[in-house]
């Protein structure tokens, strides 16, 4: 079974451009009405309410905000390796 919150988790980010959901998460979608979806994230005003004048992405900045995360750290990983295998496999 499926997770409410799992699905309200999905349904807070409706506006959203891209999104992978799951199937499971999918089919407890389609038995939801679509009068249920609120919009929660209004992109345009969220990116300007989190816009700081000040703050700059630069390479030293990057790298610290990096360290910092590692889940990204890990899908990168899983990613590079599935990359390699499929390639391998290819040849």
């Amino acid at each position: 079974a499926v997770e409410g919150s799992n699905v309200d988790e999905i349904l807070a980010l409706a506006g959203v451009d891209e999104m992978t959901i799951p199937p499971p998460l999918l089919e407890a979608l389609k038995e939801r009405s679509a009068g249920e979806v609120v919009r929660e994230c209004d992109t345009d005003l969220d990116a300007a309410t989190c816009c700081d004048p000040d703050y700059r992405l630069d390479e030293t900045t990057y790298r610290a905000y990096w360290e910092t995360d590692q889940c990204g750290k890990d899908k990168l990983e899983e990613g590079m390796k599935a990359f390699t295998q499929s390639t391998e496999e290819l040849r």
